[in-house]
This record gives structure tokens, sequence and C-alpha cells, in this order.
């Protein structure tokens, strides 16, 4: 049985999403080596979206969805990201996850609306989306909490993260 090409692309640009997550984490985890408390934090966060990405990847399996072809450049490119902002210290690396954080919020909002509307049936991925996008709103208040705002260039890096965030989004939709 074939996967609804609309459910398809949900499951596709989520997993490569919830991946880049992991991977920022871990980047930022990488480049606060010297900060054990915010490490804590982060890393607490990226248990969250391992969490979002099992079962992303559960349903690309279960479904015979198709992963984007491009799964290790996002990985590669988030955890650069991760561990850039994390070097260049905690109030960039939070304003790094808050302007993802509210990008993502904006993406899982389109898709709740979407499914809502067009697949009502999709009960468990509807649910699951909601929750996640709870979770995520829950980092960015965590990142505004831990100074994002305060971050040197903060504007200029909310557009360029919320930009590349975007364009990842267009790109793991269509391949």
């Amino acid at each position: 049985m074939k996967t609804d090409p609309l459910i398809d692309r949900i499951l596709r640009v989520n997993h490569a999403g919830e991946s880049a997550a992991v991977y920022i984490y871990r980047g930022q985890l990488r480049g606060l080596q010297n900060n054990p408390e915010k490490r804590e934090l982060i890393y607490e966060m990226m248990k969250t979206e391992q969490k979002h990405l099992q079962f992303f990847h559960s349903q690309i399996v279960q479904l015979r969805a198709r992963p984007t072809i491009l799964l290790g450049l996002c990985k590669g490119i988030a955890f650069g990201v991760g561990y850039l902002g994390g070097k260049a210290g905690v109030q960039v690396a939070m304003s790094c996850t808050t302007a993802i954080e509210d990008t993502i919020d904006r993406h899982y909002q389109k898709q709740i609306k979407f499914l809502t509307k067009a697949k009502p049936h999709e009960h468990q991925l509807l649910k699951k989306i909601v929750q996640f996008r709870q979770e995520e709103l829950e980092h960015k208040d965590i990142g505004l909490a831990n100074e994002a705002n305060r971050a040197p260039f903060h504007s200029i890096i909310t557009k360029v993260v919320s930009l590349g965030c975007t364009l990842g989004i267009f790109i793991a939709e269509k391949f």
C-alpha cells in the first residue's frame, strides 16, 4: 500500500527537521563543553527532540514513506550551526534555538491546520504534531529565559537561522 503523497511529505519533512534538531543540540553540546550547567539543559532538550525523531522514523518505516535523500546534508549543516552557536556562547546558541523553534512553530501550525481540514482521519499524526509543537514552544521559552534576545547580533542570527530553516523545510518536502 502506497502512502498518501501528502502524508509522505509531512513525514519526510518532519523526520528531516527532527533529525536536524538532534544534530543542532549535539553541536551545541560540543561547542559548550566548558559550561556543564547549560550542557545539561541542552541535553534535556535534545532528549525531547530524539523522542520526536523516533516517532517520525517509526512512521516512515511503518508507512513506507520516503525520507529525504538529503538527510546526511541536513545533519551535517545542523551540527555545524549548533557547534558554531555553542562556541559563540550560550546567548548565541539560545538565539539560534529560539529562531529555529519559532520557525518550526509556524511550520507545525500549517500542518495542524491542513490535517484538521483535509485529513481529519489522521488522528495519531495530528495528535503528535500538536504535542510536538507544544514541546518546541517550551524550548523557545527556555531559549528566551536564557537570554537569547541578548545575543550579539540577535536580529541577524534570527533572520539567517529562520531563513535556513525555511529553506530546509522547502527542500526536505521536495527531495
